[in-house]
């Protein structure tokens, strides 16, 4: 965990005294304590607390406060239509993340909609088409011994796939 992976200390230490979406983000958070969880709200990937304000930092957003009966956040939202260009600094920044989206209906829900991680992106996994460079992006392995070694590669972005023993 680092600044900007795991819970934030301050909802972590309260989380049975928090809002049950806000519980949610907590829990997704100490599933994937590795990475910067986006937290889908309505319209927007959310993140609380120092979380966003490095989110803020990379993508240049305004930070805003989330209010509720338990106390007042800082808050940073990505628009989930135009998240891949967001998505693309924080990679650039080093950041594994990962996406947490709405998997109920919000209109045939009563209550708290559940959210789960649904995609986990890391700077060197990238295949999304929105994200990958227009170029050939390529992921290569090299295995060998003493005597011999052999090399494979394949674009990610077509299948394309080469070998040399």
């Amino acid at each position: 965990m680092s600044a900007v992976t795991g819970p934030p200390p301050e909802l972590d230490e309260r989380r049975d005294e928090l809002t049950p979406m806000l519980q949610q983000y907590v829990d997704r958070c100490r599933e994937h304590d590795d990475a910067l969880v986006l937290f889908r709200v309505g319209d927007f990937y959310k993140t609380f607390c120092g979380i966003a304000e490095e989110v803020a930092r990379i993508c240049e957003l305004t930070m805003i406060e989330r209010e509720d009966s338990t106390g007042t956040y800082d808050a940073a939202g990505i628009p989930v239509d135009n998240a891949a260009e967001y998505i693309e600094r924080l990679l650039e920044a080093g950041h594994r993340i990962a996406i947490a989206d709405q998997v109920e209906d919000p209109s045939e829900t009563n209550g708290i909609v559940e959210r789960a991680v649904t995609q986990i992106i890391t700077p060197g996994t990238v295949v999304d088409d929105e994200l990958l460079s227009p170029d050939s992006t390529y992921v290569a392995s090299v295995v060998g011994g003493e005597e011999a070694f052999a090399v494979a590669s394949v674009d990610v972005s077509t299948g394309e796939c080469r070998v040399a023993p």
